[in-house]
């Protein structure tokens, strides 16, 4: 793929990223202690994620947490 996006053997495995498998996209964390990548749910993502990138910013004059509770 490209436009932004890489390869999963590079994602980083200490918080959340855009994931890309099988045809579709999904935000997900990488389980260090399963060695696996789960959703935001914590469910296993199957078939396994081919690709990432980073999440973009909150918009703007949002904090973080306001910005995922809101």
């Amino acid at each position: 793929m490209s436009d932004g996006w890489r390869p999963i053997d590079s994602a980083p495995g200490d918080g959340p990223v855009l994931l890309w498998a099988s045809g579709r996209y999904m935000v997900g964390t990488y389980d260090t202690d399963l060695d696996e990548w789960r959703d935001h749910s914590g469910y296993l993502i199957t078939p396994e994620p081919t690709d990432w990138q980073p999440l973009p910013p909150p918009p703007r004059g949002r904090g973080e947490r306001q910005w995922l509770t809101a």
